[in-house]
């Protein structure tokens, strides 16, 4: 490992940006947000909640600590972040079927690594949970029952769960292979369900079926079943977690506006989601509360499509500066060699007013501080220093403004990247925080002013700027630039990104 350029830090606090990156030390750096102690207990208590906010500002890191820390509230929490197989419309159906195989999985899990919890369900809840691991198998699954195996051995727990992880490898060894016949056998008898007879339960949902037909039903085959017995077979399993000794179960969904098929696109990623969060009924299921995280421009594309947000409150997750200087003093406290002198922001750096610039030029992410204190980091010469030079804070800061990705934080495109960073520059070219038409007029030469209510049209609707409020003897309308990295830029003389 290279010598880190910081006195008193061990190596380089800045090198890595995401909670998938850092999931290992996530614990040690995480600094908790005012909210979450209120949407914890909302979960628990069965109250469904939207995380609303950009990319950036830590919404897996919460919902990856909420998984973790409902796992020890009588709560069984059920993470989803894939969304295959679902279509982008007309999908309720599909988001139930997620739900349903995930809670399968989950309550599989629970008496496999505890044998003794299924003596709590009565002989009908055995079959109908065997038939569930049926209906809801998938290679997913045998990977997750692979990977627990693995995980109980390496622990040295229970000898009679390592005597079954050894004779059962080469079982589980060919479900990953593909041979799922294998797979939902091995999993009954590893919860001690082998010996119930699951055609009553399949009978129960699906008169004069036969169990391999069963086997073998699709995501769509199940889905064609209707919402009625879908949601019917939700309240049976939430009955056998009951029994299984939860009091609420919660369903955290993650990363939906990567899901490849929306494309990143708000509208697309509104249209995805509006069916499942439209359903006040499931909303309200006793014990059952969901999660959502989404992008914050969804939000005003989901109150446009009748989504009712009274009923499904969203939680607005942007950091304020001092809690954002709280977050990073965390993550350089762990860094830091000794911790009764850790390094903090104010270490690196000593003038307030290059603090509140950093902070100011994040706007309220936690990555995009991470990731301009890294700019400056690299752009520091010198080695064993304690804080940042003034050279390397000016080219650091520059470079970031100039290389910061402004299509992540895009909403509304016109025609892709090229066309966006067409009009970043025409914002720059006017060379002012707070301009007027006749300003746009006097910078691209214009001979009407219809072309400047055109181009500053797309300037709002791309949200590169926002109308002020006018003063009351104003009759001039002023419109300002929203970002602070392209506000930096005006002020620095920059006139074009390339």
């Amino acid at each position: 490992m290279s010598k880190c350029k910081i006195r008193n830090l061990r190596e380089n606090p800045f090198a890595l940006y995401s909670a998938e990156e850092e999931i290992e030390i996530l614990r040690e750096i995480y600094f908790e947000p005012k909210y979450y102690r209120e949407l914890m207990d909302n979960a628990i208590n069965g109250s469904s909640r939207i995380l609303v906010g950009q990319r950036g500002l830590g919404k897996s890191s919460t919902i990856h600590f909420l998984f973790k820390d409902l796992s020890n509230n009588s709560t069984l929490p059920l993470l989803i972040t894939r969304y295959d197989g679902i279509p982008l419309t007309k999908n309720e159906n599909y988001f139930l079927y997620k739900i349903l195989q995930s809670l399968a999985n989950g309550l599989a899990k629970l008496m496999f690594t505890n044998p003794k919890a299924r003596k709590y369900l009565n002989s009908t809840q055995k079959k109908r949970m065997a038939f569930f691991l049926e209906l809801f198998y998938d290679k997913d699954t045998a990977r997750d029952y692979y990977e627990n195996a693995k995980e109980i051995k390496r622990k040295k727990r229970l000898y009679l769960l390592c005597s079954f992880y050894n004779k059962s490898l080469k079982a589980i060894n060919l479900i990953l292979d593909g041979l799922s016949k294998f797979g939902t056998d091995l999993i009954r008898r590893s919860i001690g369900l082998d010996s119930s007879d699951i055609q009553d339960a399949v009978k129960e949902y699906f008169h004069e079926v036969n169990l391999p037909e069963i086997k073998v039903a699709s995501i769509d085959e199940v889905v064609s079943f209707g919402r009625d017995r879908l949601k019917e077979m939700l309240d049976q399993m939430i009955e056998i977690s009951y029994s299984l000794g939860y009091h609420s179960i919660v369903v955290l969904f993650d990363k939906i506006d990567e899901f490849k098929d929306v494309n990143s696109e708000v509208e697309k990623v509104a249209d995805f989601a509006k069916d499942i969060l439209q359903d006040t009924d499931l909303l309200y299921t006793k014990h059952l509360s969901i999660v959502f995280s989404l992008w914050s421009e969804v939000k005003r594309s989901l109150n446009k499509n009748n989504v009712r947000f009274d009923k499904f409150k969203d939680i607005n997750i942007e950091w304020r500066i001092d809690d954002l200087e709280k977050l990073i003093n965390k993550r350089l406290a762990y860094f830091s060699k000794d911790k009764t002198i850790p390094v903090t922001l104010e270490t690196l750096l000593p003038l307030e007013s290059d603090r509140l610039q950093i902070l100011s030029l994040a706007d309220s992410s936690p990555r995009s501080l991470i990731r301009l204190l890294s700019e400056l980091y690299y752009q520091e010469e010198a080695e064993d220093v304690i804080c940042f030079s003034p050279l390397a804070i000016t080219k650091g800061t520059m470079q970031f403004c100039v290389k910061f990705d402004y299509c992540s934080l895009q909403a509304m495109k016109i025609g892709g990247k090229g066309d966006l960073y067409s009009w970043i520059n025409k914002v720059l070219q006017i060379k002012r925080h707070i301009f007027t038409y006749n300003d746009v007029i006097d910078t691209f030469s214009m001979k009407k002013d219809t072309n400047a209510v055109k181009y500053v049209n797309d300037m709002l609707r791309l949200e590169l700027v926002r109308e002020l409020i006018p003063l009351d003897d104003q009759e001039e309308r002023t419109f300002e630039v929203v970002d602070p990295r392209l506000k930096y830029l005006i002020s620095r003389g920059i006139t074009e990104l390339l």
